[in-house]
């Protein structure tokens, strides 16, 4: 009870007074929401509506545009078919147990059926991490299924429909309106209505939709739709989730019109979409949460939208239009696709709509050359003549007021060399499962940064919620003589008199030197990390990677070195390369107690290249020059 009144505390602290009125107003709604359903007085999914008067439900042809997809291999195909969804690193297999939609990945352990606001579900609960029982029931997987329709000339058709109306009913049998685990977060039965509504708009042309499960689907729609349009994420809850809510509602509105309630679902979903969205991005492109994979989320759930809207000669501002494009330049700048973008900030590896969607990535892209993305707060290195990837984190802690996905990365940098990570981001593993390996993974010692007295660069207060937000800065860049050389600071640890400045330089061939200047007075233990992403070798002072494309040697002067490696007590060496599942890494620590100001440099060099020591103290007195 005291850690639930901590909760309610801090939770109000970061709320506007505006906030606070609108948020009584929803905990009234959400009484007369239990009043309704207590005494049936009509909120139940079950209401009939005349199926006639539909146009989606009648309609012979597609009411949506066809979309781009990845191709589905013929493994991926098949487990498909077979009702195989791989959920993070886990496979959840269907069946028709009443069970199946409420059991945890994880453990196993079964999430009860009651109602929704009654279901203790934070972090510190009993039965598991949350996010891992609702991925098989975003029903994406339905999705997927319908993919396969048109595939070999229809030969799957039959067996794809059946499939998807079997799974979807009973989806809807085993969860009753507000009952269970999966009505506590109104972004969950959003993305529920866009893989139901494309699903079923994907198979309508083979005929195979009987007249009981149209009814089904109205009544699905109108209560969720219903649903979501009384809980939109506002204030400082606002963020992917309100993107998310929001185009879920425009496609229930848009698509059923002939619901009473479809004008003002509208109303409501496209003002909040649109301010949202520009609110969202920055100029640049760049998403202000600090959360790559929630970027692309945003982008694809926008990108649905501009569809839907092309399709119906509805409206997006121009602006709109070519903000969502730059966004989607931002994310191209760094990679191809869901499964190369860094891990910067939180990932549950989660889809708007489906892995093989692909409506923002760009296969011509150029993503060659030096891009510095100033108002969002990185630079990205990318040389294609040596398959070299720098990425220099000088960006903000994220959204505020909360700042809930942002993680403690100052100055980090990660490197890639080919398709192999070489200095890593270990990820984000779990939100509402054990506390100390949240904190772990959105903290400054698991980044590739320097930390003060094992200190965090901005405090955490909860699993979603920071306090005392740093501030960071691309100081200088210069690449007049073909050297690249960076510098940028950070504050995070102004309170204890100290600014940490770091500078990068990255010779043609690929070798890098990363100068920390940590700048102050009195006597701190100073502890700079390299989480490795492969195993690593040690030669004296020299620590040495292998990759495909040769050797990586890594040295670091200004402390004592040591390796750490699925350490628990303090946790050190881990990495989470996708949600729920935690693994063993190698990580380069190199600590001293010391009277600033001091230094670190470390040194990366490729196949016994070695930097000659004179052209290092010259590049080094060029940042210090800088900085004085």
């Amino acid at each position: 009870m005291l850690k639930k009144i901590k909760w309610y505390i801090k939770r109000l602290s970061v709320m506007s007074y505006r906030e606070l009125i609108y948020r009584f107003y929803e905990y009234y709604e959400q009484k007369i929401f239990f009043i309704q359903y207590k005494f049936k007085l009509g909120v139940c999914s079950s209401r009939i509506f005349p199926y006639k008067e539909f146009v989606f439900v009648n309609s012979s042809t597609r009411c949506l545009p066809l979309l781009k997809w990845s191709s589905i291999s013929a493994v991926d195909r098949q487990n498909i078919l077979n009702g195989k969804h791989f959920c993070f690193s886990w496979e959840w297999q269907w069946s028709d147990s009443k069970d199946i939609w409420n059991i945890s990945l994880e453990n196993g352990n079964k999430w009860p059926a009651i109602y929704y606001s009654k279901i203790v579900y934070r972090q510190g609960n009993k039965i598991g991490d949350l996010r891992l029982v609702w991925e098989p029931s975003r029903l994406q997987q339905l999705v997927d299924l319908s993919l396969l329709v048109d595939i070999d000339d229809g030969v799957f058709a039959d067996s794809v429909s059946e499939k998807i109306t079997q799974e979807f009913e009973h989806w809807v049998d085993c969860n009753p309106f507000l009952i269970g685990v999966h009505y506590i977060s109104s972004m969950e039965c959003s993305l529920r209505l866009l893989s139901v509504i494309i699903s079923f708009d994907n198979i309508r042309a083979h005929n195979k939709v009987s007249t009981d499960t149209w009814g089904v689907l109205l009544s699905f729609v109108w209560s969720n739709a219903n649903y979501v349009s009384k809980r939109i994420s506002l204030y400082s809850s606002a963020g992917n989730h309100t993107i998310a809510e929001c185009t879920g509602l425009l496609y229930a509105a848009v698509l059923f019109p002939e619901f009473k309630e479809a004008c003002q679902w509208k109303l409501v979903a496209e003002e909040i979409l649109f301010s949202e969205f520009e609110r969202q991005i920055n100029s640049d492109g760049g998403g202000i949460e600090q959360a790559f994979c929630y970027q692309a989320f945003i982008l694809d759930l926008f990108g649905l939208v501009i569809k839907l809207y092309e399709s119906h000669n509805l409206v997006i501002p121009e602006a709109l239009l070519c903000l969502h494009k730059t966004s989607c330049g931002f994310l191209n700048s760094f990679a191809g696709g869901y499964e190369g973008l860094p891990n910067v900030g939180d990932s549950d590896n989660g889809y708007a709509l489906s892995k093989y969607l692909n409506i923002i990535w760009d296969e011509n892209y150029c993503n060659d050359g030096l891009v510095v993305f100033d108002k969002t707060g990185y630079t990205v290195c990318n040389n294609s003549n040596i398959n070299q990837q720098i990425v220099f984190d000088h960006g903000s802690l994220g959204m505020s007021p909360s700042f809930g996905h942002g993680h403690a990365d100052a100055l980090s940098v990660i490197l890639k060399m080919g398709e192999e990570s070489i200095l890593i981001d270990p990820g984000t593993y779990t939100y509402t499962g054990d506390a100390k390996w949240r904190e772990y993974f959105r903290s400054t010692r698991a980044h590739n940064t320097v930390t003060v007295n094992g200190l965090d660069q901005s405090k955490q207060e909860s699993s979603f919620i920071w306090s005392k937000p740093f501030s960071s800065e691309l100081f200088n860049n210069d690449t007049s003589d073909g050297i690249l050389r960076l510098l940028a600071y950070h504050d995070g640890y102004k309170e204890l008199g100290i600014r940490h400045w770091r500078g990068l330089v990255v010779f043609p061939g690929g070798h890098i030197i990363v100068w920390d200047f940590i700048d102050g007075k009195n006597s701190f233990d100073l502890q700079l990390n390299w989480h490795l992403g492969s195993q690593v070798e040690q030669n004296k002072s020299t620590y040495r990677m292998h990759t495909a494309l040769g050797s990586v040697d890594l040295h670091i002067d200004g402390g004592e070195v040591e390796i750490h490696q699925g350490d628990v007590e303090p946790i050190m060496g881990w990495r989470s390369h996708k949600y729920g599942v935690k693994t063993p890494i190698s990580t380069l620590s190199a600590k001293c107690h010391t009277a600033l100001p001091t230094t670190f440099t470390t040194r990366l060099f490729f196949d016994d290249e070695s930097i000659n020591d004179e052209i290092i103290w010259r590049e080094i007195s060029v940042l210090k020059g800088w900085i004085i």
